[in-house]
């Protein structure tokens, strides 16, 4: 599932709100088009700059592709509300400048003490303005105080120290995927792959259930391009002890399970703590899981601070690792951190919804293992791969 940072697709009406930001080349150096956005209402209550997206306009990060003029170099990351107006921006110095628009250079930029001052007073009208949110806050804390004790300090800190950062992304997973894997491509798994999925969405509207983003809550159900890359890791690798983290509807975790069915081998583990805030959505978890592929399946139900150490000491050491639970930048770092010691040589991590800084820390800290980042299948999102090299250890 993905974390709450990913903000929903706007509505597909010709509103003023009703448009993502693409950039494409033009006569100036940079330049913001809209383009219509197919997507479902609501989903997450908060945007890339920490507004309500279900009250306020657009607000959603689009990262700017350089002209034919400007020698290949990335553009800056622009957030900006409503419809783009050409005559109200300009390009300095590389940077697309004017109203109600932010780069990213003036945001991160600036000390990270103003933008944590700036960050913190903004957060008591915000929950001023979500009494919904502090009455399921409430509920939750009845229901389950230690693991609402641990979920609202990963709230906090997302909001307070999470940043976008960029990374070198490759648009097309397939072919630098396999290259890694030291597999040929095209790869003949991925029309397994495609079948399982068909069935999986088949299964999920069966039940009354949407699949995409922003199906589960503000979470969503995996994308099509992460799914098949795990369903090729394990079709490829033929892994034993597979841990994942992240349920939700249980795509993912389907996708494993039908691969190790096809492979005769390996088990999965999988750490989910259902949306602590959001009760109705819990008899959702695990949906798309069939009962014939749970005889492979542990599910350890908790949040993966209370429930991974000791599934990593109990393991000792596993061949593939995947991520797709709370994309704090504190719970990714927490999650990598705990793994690697435990991934075996050539062990693979694939880690979903990575544009904050959490996997750049994790690769600095880790002595830059081989690792990829990709684009997601169905919009502006990333999925990482970092493969350990033979003979280590640990970070």
């Amino acid at each position: 599932m993905s974390g709450s940072a990913r903000p929903p697709c706007a509505p597909s009406e010709a509103t003023s709100s009703s448009f993502d930001w693409h950039a494409t080349s033009c006569p100036s150096a940079f330049h913001v088009v809209p383009v219509r956005l197919e997507g479902p209402r609501g989903g997450c209550p908060l945007g890339s700059m920490g507004r309500d997206l279900r009250t306020d306009p657009l607000i959603r990060p689009a990262t700017l592709l350089p002209s034919p003029g400007n020698r290949g170099e990335p553009g800056p990351t622009v957030w900006r509300a409503g419809r783009w107006d050409e005559s109200s921006a300009q390009v300095s110095g590389g940077q697309v400048q004017g109203p109600n628009c932010v780069t990213r250079s003036s945001v991160h930029d600036s000390s990270g003490a103003r933008r944590l001052v700036h960050k913190a007073r903004r957060l008591p009208a915000r929950l001023r303005s979500s009494p919904g949110g502090l009455w399921r806050l409430a509920r939750s804390l009845q229901r389950d105080p230690v693991e609402t004790l641990r979920y609202v300090p990963e709230v906090v800190a997302h909001q307070l120290f999470d940043r976008q950062v960029a990374y070198q992304v490759e648009e097309d997973w397939g072919r630098p995927f396999h290259r890694a894997l030291g597999v040929e491509w095209p790869c003949s798994e991925c029309g397994g792959y495609r079948r399982v999925r068909a069935r999986i969405e088949t299964e999920l509207q069966d039940k009354g259930l949407t699949v995409g983003r922003w199906t589960y809550g503000e979470y969503s159900d995996a994308d099509a391009s992460l799914c098949a890359a795990i369903w090729c890791a394990v079709r490829h690798l033929r892994p034993t002890r597979v841990v994942e983290t992240g349920v939700a509807r249980g795509v993912t975790s389907r996708v494993i399970l039908e691969a190790m069915s096809a492979n005769h081998h390996g088990h999965l583990w999988s750490v989910d703590l259902p949306h602590p805030l959001r009760p109705e959505l819990h008899p959702e978890t695990a949906a798309a899981v069939a009962e014939s592929c749970r005889d492979r399946w542990t599910y350890l139900r908790g949040s993966s601070r209370r429930r991974l150490p000791s599934l990593v000491t109990q393991l000792g050491q596993m061949d593939l690792f995947v991520h797709d639970s709370l994309h704090t930048g504190r719970n990714m770092r927490f999650e990598m951190g705990t793994v690697w010691p435990a991934l075996c040589p050539g062990g693979l991590m694939l880690v979903d919804d990575v544009d904050n800084q959490a996997l750049a820390g994790f690769l600095d800290q880790a002595g830059r293992p081989q690792s990829l980042v990709f684009r997601s299948a169905d919009g502006p999102w990333m999925f990482g791969m970092v493969q350990k090299p033979p003979g280590s250890s640990g970070p």
